[in-house]
Parts: C-alpha cells; structure tokens; sequence
C-alpha cells in the first residue's frame, strides 16, 4: 500500500520521473486547512482508519506517510467519494505483476497541484465514468516500472484537468484481491501532513474516531493523534536507516529503528529483504532502562559502544537463537549485524565480517 507516496516523493526529489507535471493553475487549486466536507469512504464501512507512520517491509520498510481506510467486509464495494470541491490533476493506474496469473490493477487520483497542496487516494479499485473518460484509457499516458515487496509494478500517469464536487462518487474500493484497505495521503509543498487537518471540525471527529490498528480493536490515543512518519531523532538510533551502496527509493534494503504508529510507547525494529538469515518483518523487544541490552532507542547514541538487541516476533514470541548488535560510527553511520545467538553470548560485543554498514 505504497504505491502512490512511491511516485510523489521520487517526482518531489527528482530521483526519477523527470517529466512529472504539475497543475495548470496551482494557484487556483490550493486545499484549504479545514475545507473537506466529506469522510472519502463511509465510517460505517471502516473497522480501523491507520494513522501515519505504519510499517509494513519490505515495501514500507520504514514509517508511511499515508493513512489507511481498512474496510470491515473484504471484497465488498465501497463507493469511495469527493472529499470537497476539488481539482483533479492526474490519475494514475498501478498493474501489479502484469502478464502473470495473479495480476491485478487499481488507480490512484491526485488532487490540488503537485508541488503546492496536493491530496491523494491509492487502492481505488474502480474509477467512476467521468474519471475513467478523463484517463482516456491512459492514451499518452506517462509509463515506468518498478520493483518492491517482491512484485514487479507497471505505473501510468496521466494528467488531466476535472473538477468534482464534495460527495460526489469518483469510484469505488475493497473490490481487488488482496487489499483490504484505501490510502490517503496529503503533502504541502512536498511534505507529509495530517491529512484530517484538512477536513472540517465534524468530519474531522467522525475520522479521528476510527484512528487506531486495521480492525479497530486498539486506539490511538497519544499526540499527535494522526500519527508520526518521520521519526529520525539525529545522533541516536531511533529512524530510518539506509544501506550503504543502495538506492534509497524503494525502501526494501533498509532499516528503520521506530515507534508504533498506533502505540508509541512500543518500539518496533523493522527489517527489509537485505539482512542475510533475518526475515523481513517488524520485530518488538522487551525495554530495559539500563545497560547495552535492549535500550530504548533514544538512549543508544555515539558513544563508542556496541550495543544488544534479543529481537521478538511482533506478537511476543523470542526468535530463536538471534540477536542483533548495532553501533553508531558517528552522527550519520551505523554498524548493525545479526548474530545467531542472543545477547548474552560471546562477549564482549565485537563485529565480524558480516557488519552491515547504514547512513541516514
């Protein structure tokens, strides 16, 4: 559930997508604090709206800067609907795995202006016909391909210019195999916010109602309440890490020291695909306050110390015979490894040749 903020942070960079285009009057399509009158999927069909900051590796391998509208009954349609009077700037199709029996298709919608206020929804699984007959069947539409979370995804831009209407239906959701959930997300001349700072006081509550875990069974009660994605806390362990001699888009390589993004208090370790013998997940630990051993993250800093971590599965379970040393080289560097045996073995702390070296 990447696939939109994948395209909008490497158009925001310039990693790649040079030709990515903004609106024709930016000015003119800005996305007023408080202006969105309408919940974009109805509440009474959501079981959990995910705040910001969620992991999911390889592919989310570090904190989302999207939220998620889970649906309460799979594979049942939901209209998805205008959030207010909007511009419409592009709409892009994603075929996941093309040409392979499992392939599927849906389309994200970008509104607003790319580079000023721009809001926008992925996992829609069908577009309604005025949407469908401004892509033009994505005729002349902007294509490329890449690789995350093991699929190979086929993504088509296509700019367009429609305006639509608070409560308007733009298309539908929770109709494509394997996903369970709508993506928004919101920047501000390319930067992450709160989405629901844009929606006004009482769609607002109804939104912040449903913050918490998919299902609903856990709220987030802690400020900010929308959630947090960037979490990179300079000269400690606590962020996102990338891996030496890696791209850093997409995420699948890296690492990331961070906080829960429906439980803060809860420190999470997630671990992409490039960690030799340590399967990509989110991995939890039990905190102690003192020592080199399972440290909150905040307290691990440059300090010429290696420090320990005995890595848990995330409902709790130790993983066998494992343990993961890491070291801040400096500010801006560090040395991670993991080793197959938990923290009390084979002291003093020392790496081996399988040291894996990250930067921020």
């Amino acid at each position: 559930m990447k696939k939109a903020a994948f395209w909008v942070i490497l158009c925001s960079t310039g990693i790649v997508f040079s030709s990515c285009k903004k609106g024709d009057d930016e000015s003119s399509y800005a996305i007023a604090t408080a202006s969105l009158s309408v919940s974009p999927v109805d509440t009474s069909q959501v079981s959990g709206l995910v705040p910001l900051g969620n992991l999911n590796p390889p592919g989310h391998t570090f904190p989302t800067d999207h939220m998620y509208f889970y649906f309460k009954n799979p594979g049942v349609s939901v209209p998805v609907y205008a959030p207010g009077n909007l511009h419409i700037f592009q709409i892009s199709r994603f075929r996941n795995n093309p040409g392979t029996p499992g392939a599927t298709e849906d389309y994200s919608i970008d509104f607003g202006s790319q580079s000023g206020t721009l809001l926008y929804f992925s996992h829609v699984s069908s577009l309604s016909p005025a949407l469908l007959a401004a892509a033009d069947a994505f005729s002349g539409a902007s294509c490329e391909s890449y690789s995350t979370g093991g699929s190979t995804i086929e993504f088509c831009r296509k700019s367009v210019s429609l305006d639509i209407n608070a409560g308007e239906i733009i298309g539908s959701g929770n109709e494509v195999a394997g996903q369970f959930a709508l993506d928004m997300g919101f920047r501000v001349n390319n930067i992450a916010v709160c989405p629901l700072d844009y929606f006004n006081a009482g769609t607002k509550v109804k939104l912040e109602a449903k913050l918490g875990n998919s299902n609903g069974t856990v709220k987030r009660i802690t400020a900010p309440i929308c959630g947090e994605y960037n979490q990179d806390l300079s000269g400690t362990l606590q962020g996102n890490w990338y891996k030496q001699g890696v791209p850093r888009s997409p995420e699948d390589a890296h690492i990331a020291f961070v906080k829960d993004n429906v439980e803060p208090e809860k420190l999470r370790i997630s671990i992409g695909s490039a960690v030799p013998g340590l399967p990509s997940a989110v991995y939890n630990f039990t905190q102690t306050g003192a020592g080199v051993i399972d440290r909150p993250f905040i307290s691990v800093t440059n300090t010429g110390q290696i420090f320990c971590y005995n890595p848990l599965y995330y409902y709790g379970a130790p993983v066998p015979g494992t343990s993961i040393i890491v070291k801040l080289e400096d500010n801006g560097t560090l040395s991670f490894e993991k080793r197959n045996c938990d923290c009390s073995c084979n002291l003093p702390y020392a790496f081996s040749a399988a040291k894996i070296s990250y930067t921020r």
